[in-house]
Formats: structure tokens, C-alpha cells, sequence
């Protein structure tokens, strides 16, 4: 009975003790599957029609395990770019090509390695070099990617795609005068850094001519943001955000540049502009000490006189922004 008893026990403290294993064991996590990625590297690649320059794209796998051959197709818009050279990666070594199809617009590739052992880990499959055949975004799409093992299982692979952005050149065209001053000429207009290629800038001094007076060839189509520099004027400024979208040729609309703001980097007419006035008043510039400049002649006619003082009355408590908030470029 008692031999009984001590067998009751230890049957009791197996049940507890495989119990516990079970709960323990439960509760291990369970390690997540990677899985393999086929991406287009970079993901946003910009051509620039000037200067016919190209771009190199890879096609890049990651996470990939146990690889011993691949089939890959990638498709692309020819009417905006067109491929013009492509090279394998040093993956798979010694290599087979299967397959090989280059075609506007849709390029497969297939091979396979000899032997083993085969390829896991990460690194370039492809390089594709492009160049721009016309202005316009097109897609770079892995339309199939298909990887396989040495027993001949598909590798489960996720596909990331790529795009392709193409400027070409253009020119723009402006009109700009200064109040108060009948030559329209020497107005420094730019065109700051694009937006989407990072071209430029671009900056051109205005002529003295009625109607176009500003010429800026060569531009990327982009999007700029247009700024001016013109002393003793308001300026248009980068923060105002006159901003221009150019597809083509583009014409801004016509503007005249407020005058009187003497003090010209604050960009706001106020006393201190009414100051200078009153300071130089009666001075040309024969009359100025050296390194001294007439601000105060804010028509530049050579002299400060009545004309200047009733621009800035004229202008008085204007900032940049109060001026030009009806200007769209």
C-alpha cells in the first residue's frame, strides 16, 4: 500500500513535470519567415534631356536563400527612355544564360548557375543604364521575377518597382519693369533650384525693351521657385513661394517691381527708407564719398530729389508680400 502511494506520487509529479514542458515549450516564439525582395534601385531615378545624359538602375535581391536560378522581365515606357546597355551581377558563378529578350519597352533575362553551392544572401542581379528619349515619368516595373531553388522550388520573392523621371530643355520668358523708372533694364530675375531634378539655378538680367525682356534658355522643365534681386526695390522673395510648373516653353506674367524701399534688403517700406531719402537729399552721385552708394535715388535718375520722396510716401508701411500677393508668375 505504501509502495502504492510513492508510485502515486511519482506519476503525479511526471504529469506536472510534462505539463510545465508543454506550457514552456508554447511559449517560444516562433522565429518569422524572411522573405525575399526584388527591388529597382533607386527607387526614383531623373534624366535630364541636356547633355543626353544616363542613369544606371539595378535590380537588387535581398533576403534571398538557397537561389540557383532566376527569370526576370522588367517592362518600361520606350517613348521616355530607352535602355541602352545592361550587365549581369556576379551572383550566380559559373553562369548559364537561358534566355536573354531586349526589346523597346520589355527586357527578360533568364539563366542559371553551375553546381553548387548555390546563393544566399543579398546583392545586384541586374544593372540597366537608361537615357531619356522625351520629357514625361515612366514606371520600371519587375512584371516577373521568378528565383528557384536546386530541387526546383519557386523562391517566394516580394517585387518593389522603380520610376523614371525626364526633363528636357525649355526656355522662359518674362517681362519686368521697376516703378517710377522708365529703363527696363538690369533686373536680375532667377529661377532657384528645381524642385524635382534639382537643376539650376537660373538667373537672367532683363534688357531694356517693352513687352519680353528677360530670356532664360536652356532650362529643364521642372519646378522653380522665381525670385528677384533688384536694389531699392521690393523684391520677390523665395519665401513668397511664386513657384512656375513647366511642362515646355513657359511665359510668366508680366510685373513691375514696387520702388522706394531704400533699405532695400528688409523688404518693407518704412522710416528708415524715408531716412535715407531725407539724408541724400539733393545728392547725385558726383557728390558721394568713396564706398558710399545713393541709395536714397530709388528711381535711378542720378539724383535724390521730390520723385524719390513720393515713391516711398507712395509705398509707405509695403511689404514684399502685400505687393506681389496677386502676382502668379
Amino acid at each position: 500500500m505504501k509502495l502504492l502511494r510513492v508510485s502515486s506520487k511519482i506519476v503525479l509529479c511526471l504529469i506536472l513535470l510534462i505539463c510545465l514542458l508543454a506550457q514552456g515549450s508554447a511559449r517560444q516564439p516562433v522565429a518569422a519567415q524572411t522573405i525575399a525582395t526584388a527591388s529597382i534601385l533607386p527607387a526614383v531615378g531623373y534624366l535630364n534631356l541636356i547633355g543626353n545624359n544616363s542613369i544606371t538602375l539595378q535590380v537588387y535581391l535581398a533576403n534571398v536563400v538557397d537561389m540557383q536560378a532566376f527569370d526576370v522581365t522588367i517592362t518600361y515606357d520606350s517613348s521616355k527612355v530607352t535602355l541602352t546597355s545592361w550587365q549581369r551581377g556576379t551572383l550566380l558563378e559559373p553562369f548559364f544564360q537561358m534566355y536573354l529578350r531586349n526589346d523597346p519597352g520589355y527586357f527578360r533575362y533568364a539563366g542559371t548557375k553551375y553546381g553548387q553551392p548555390s546563393f544566399s544572401g543579398s546583392g545586384v542581379l541586374l544593372t540597366l543604364t537608361f537615357q531619356g528619349v522625351a520629357p514625361g515619368i515612366t514606371p520600371v516595373t519587375l512584371a516577373d521575377v521568378q528565383l528557384a531553388t536546386p530541387t526546383g522550388s519557386l523562391i517566394p520573392v516580394q517585387r518593389q518597382n522603380g520610376e523614371l523621371e525626364v526633363g528636357a530643355s525649355c526656355s522662359v520668358y518674362g517681362s519686368f519693369g521697376t516703378e517710377g523708372r522708365l529703363n527696363r533694364d538690369g533686373i536680375p530675375v532667377t529661377l532657384e533650384e528645381g524642385e524635382v531634378f534639382g537643376s539650376g539655378p537660373y538667373t537672367g538680367i532683363t534688357i531694356d525693351r517693352l513687352g519680353v525682356n528677360l530670356t532664360l534658355n536652356n532650362v529643364m522643365a521642372d519646378t522653380y521657385t522665381v525670385t528677384t534681386a533688384q536694389p531699392r526695390c521690393l523684391n520677390v522673395t523665395a519665401d513668397l513661394n511664386k513657384t512656375i510648373t513647366m511642362t515646355g516653353d513657359y511665359t510668366m506674367q508680366p510685373l513691375t517691381l514696387r520702388c522706394g524701399n531704400a533699405l532695400w534688403s528688409d523688404n518693407i517700406i518704412d522710416v528708415y527708407d524715408v531716412g535715407i531719402v531725407g539724408g541724400q537729399w539733393g545728392m547725385s552721385q558726383g557728390d558721394l564719398k568713396p564706398g558710399e552708394t545713393l541709395n536714397g535715388d530709388v528711381n535711378f535718375d542720378n539724383i535724390v530729389n521730390i520723385r524719390d520722396l513720393a515713391l516711398v510716401a507712395g509705398n509707405y508701411g509695403l511689404s514684399s508680400e502685400d505687393a506681389y500677393t496677386n502676382w502668379t508668375p
